[in-house]
């Protein structure tokens, strides 16, 4: 089930939302039940039951007190203080929400904050940098021009003890790679499932996955061994003759509500950005500047959480890599550039990780990759070679699971998903409900060079 965006955009009753910033989460719970015994409008009880979800997640991403906050800190930097933390709480770097009218933090604010804005408590400002160290990875890509590779994975996912229902039936998705329609060389081919759980159904969704639907009996576990080839080119920074850009559909440059979204905020933000430049690919680049220079990397609470992505990202400055990816999105649909939504998993250092990017298209060499959270920490880290690299180019250590953002699965689920947009762990389903905790192994076997 998706989450139809007009549920986002209904305001609630000024009741609930007093208890909401208040974080009284059960009281509002509680007045949710009321309102919705009522019998409101369609449009109402549909924010409602989206609130109550909310209500249900909020209370669990932020469990960090301050004191627990200041002792995580110390784990890495000794010398921070009580006064780091007002000073991160007043930029914005620090996600925080009142928990019952108390404080809270997100879950996992300490490692937010070690990733970019404790860094003057690390490094003293007037300390340089160490020399960046190369990449070997990109510096091949960029000695080259390109780069194949063949990877081979195995993806288990289960539910955890506590979820194990013997004897009722369940629905579980697993990612698979999608082939890249954007690149006419085709930028992951060749897909091979080597083995995988009995009965498993592979789908061509634009949010690829096998899926399986079967009765659970207690201790199984739901798994995929497959492998592709990815090839990736290198985009130097200046181009030639412009041509059109290939397979751009109208939805590339619009609105989808509710987190690409045109808000009077964003349009001012762009035309600022953008200034008086008309080429396409400066444009773009003119957004990723922005973006890699003043969002900050943070661990975010579960998108379901946060009402307008992009606009969040822009008003909050931090975001991590879906968020800060789906704000270039948003402001290149503004200024006219076509641009997709991509994500999946980093394949790297023999691990396997959860990562979103963006596409766009501009003249004179059609679909580009945009990676603003990488960027950013090539900026942070001084390295100016990979931040270049990252705002038109990308890696063939990753691959792409996810060709849209907030599109259903095939088949698709009964239930809201633990992550209603993304698909990267995968989601398992009981006939009653969603698990929104899963067991997830992501294995990198194999990593070879073609």
């Amino acid at each position: 089930m998706i989450i139809r965006p007009e549920a986002y955009l209904c305001a609630l009753p000024e009741g609930i939302e007093t208890l909401k910033f208040a974080g009284y989460f059960d009281r509002e719970r509680a007045l949710i039940r009321e309102w919705l015994a009522r019998s409101p409008d369609a449009a109402l009880r549909e924010r409602l039951e989206l609130e109550d979800e909310i209500a249900v997640r909020m209370p669990l991403e932020f469990t960090v007190t301050r004191e627990t906050l200041l002792e995580l800190l110390h784990v890495q930097a000794p010398e921070a203080t009580n006064a780091d933390i007002d000073r991160v709480m007043s930029d914005g770097r620090a996600d925080w929400r009142l928990i019952n009218g108390e404080l809270r933090f997100h879950k996992d604010c300490a490692e937010s904050l070690f990733l970019n804005a404790m860094r003057t408590l690390r490094h003293q400002e007037d300390t340089p940098l160490p020399t960046p160290t190369p990449d070997p990875a990109l510096t091949k890509l960029l000695e080259t021009g390109s780069r194949k590779m063949r990877h081979r994975i195995r993806h288990t996912i289960a539910p955890r003890p506590g979820d194990m229902r013997d004897g009722q039936p369940i629905l579980v998705h697993i990612p698979l790679p999608r082939t890249d329609a954007l690149s006419p060389d085709g930028a992951q081919t060749n897909l091979v499932i080597h083995d995988m759980t009995p009965g498993g159904y592979v789908s061509d969704a634009l949010q690829r996955t096998v899926s399986f639907e079967t009765t659970y009996h207690t201790g199984m576990r739901f798994f995929v061994e497959y492998s592709f080839d990815a090839a990736q080119v290198y985009h130097p920074a200046d181009g030639g003759i412009e041509v059109p850009c290939p397979n751009v559909q109208p939805s590339d440059l619009a609105e989808q509500l509710p987190h690409i979204r045109f808000t009077p905020y964003l349009r001012a933000l762009c035309r600022e950005i953008v200034g008086d430049e008309t080429r396409p690919l400066y444009i773009a680049r003119r957004i990723y500047d922005y973006i890699t220079k003043n969002i900050a990397y943070s661990y975010m609470r579960n998108y379901l959480c946060i009402e307008s992505i992009a606009e969040f990202a822009a008003l909050n400055r931090r975001g991590d890599c879906g968020v800060q990816a789906l704000l270039f999105i948003t402001l290149c649909r503004i200024a006219g550039i076509p641009a997709r939504w991509q994500s999946g998993m980093t394949l790297k250092n023999g691990r396997v990780g959860s990562h979103d990017w963006a596409r766009y298209c501009a003249d004179p060499y059609g679909w580009l990759y945009a990676d603003p959270a990488r960027g950013g920490s090539s900026w942070l880290d001084e390295d100016t070679v990979r931040h270049d690299f990252y705002a038109r180019s990308s890696d063939p250590q990753r691959m792409a699971t996810c060709d849209a953002f907030q599109t259903d699965f095939d088949p698709p689920k009964r239930h809201t998903r633990s992550d209603p947009y993304d698909n990267q762990k995968g989601e398992i389903e009981y006939t009653d409900g969603p698990l929104y905790q899963i067991d997830c192994k992501r294995e990198l076997l194999e990593s070879v060079d073609l």
